[in-house]
């Protein structure tokens, strides 16, 4: 069975003299911006995004999409509440310059990305879910240049799959799949451990380093590698298999004990 919640409303302004008719790929790139943000925070509170939001209305004199969010009915509760409190009370966070710690990284990135148009080809973002009403424009855009996010690091283990390596312009990455989320967790080396890393692609691997945080993440979403190790079973499962791969019980009970290993800090 499933369940839906309140409408949440975005209503995107050009500039200029064509203000109530944005340039498409503008509006393209902020529509596809704030989706990022909603998923990214559902999946931050949630381990992975239960939500899916679907176009329920469009008006065109400004034009207006409404999304309507739907989830499960055996999850117990709202998440698209969840989502949009944290989401309207970063924007609010933003203007007045401090910065929305409940935010993790990736849902961060997603803002400065939907922030990047506004004052250019973008007049203003209108923003409303029930009796949550806020605005993305300059001054949000301006506020955002001038705050200091954020992070923490811990000496940590993390184990997964080693997917994904890259070695563009000397910036040495890879990819680590944990069992308990879908997100992978950037893992930066050295040139001299990249014949390791190249070893160990697609294995099941231990990964020991600095783990780096956003304050209220449980999941770290960058590691400073010291140590890779290839843990005992050979090839692992495909990484679609490998992900997902615990119950909602047993992913919140991971994210409980996650959470008090955090708390302990």
């Amino acid at each position: 069975m499933i369940e839906t919640g309140a409408l949440f409303e975005i209503a995107v302004e050009g500039s200029g003299e064509d203000k109530g008719m944005p340039e498409f790929d503008a509006w393209r790139h902020e529509i596809g911006a704030l989706a990022e943000i909603l998923e990214a925070i559902d999946e931050q509170i949630h381990s992975k995004a239960v939500i899916t939001w679907r176009l329920a209305d469009l008006h065109h004199s400004t034009p207006t999409i409404a999304l309507r969010p739907e989830w499960d009915a055996d999850f117990g509760h709202k998440p698209a509440d969840a989502v949009m409190n944290i989401w309207f009370s970063a924007v609010t966070d933003l203007r007045r310059g401090r910065d929305p710690e409940a935010l993790g990284a990736r849902a961060l990135e997603a803002v400065r990305k939907a922030l990047r148009p506004i004052g250019n080809s973008l007049r203003l973002v209108n923003l409303s879910y029930e009796g949550l009403a806020d605005v993305l424009d300059v001054h949000v855009a301006a506020a955002l240049s001038s705050i200091k996010f954020k992070t923490e690091v811990a000496e940590e283990d993390w184990e997964g799959s080693l997917d994904e390596l890259n070695l563009h312009n000397d910036n040495r990455t890879f990819r680590l799949y944990p069992a308990v989320s879908r997100r992978w967790i950037t893992c930066e080396f050295t040139k001299e451990q990249e014949s390791l890393v190249r070893d160990n692609l697609q294995n099941k691997v231990s990964v020991s380093g600095e783990a780096i945080y956003r304050p209220k993440e449980m999941i770290p979403h960058r590691i400073r590698v010291k140590h890779i190790e290839r843990l005992d079973g050979g090839e692992i499962e495909p990484l679609d298999k490998f992900t997902h791969m615990y119950s909602a019980t047993e992913t919140a009970d991971i994210f409980e004990r996650l959470f008090e290993r955090r708390n302990g800090w």
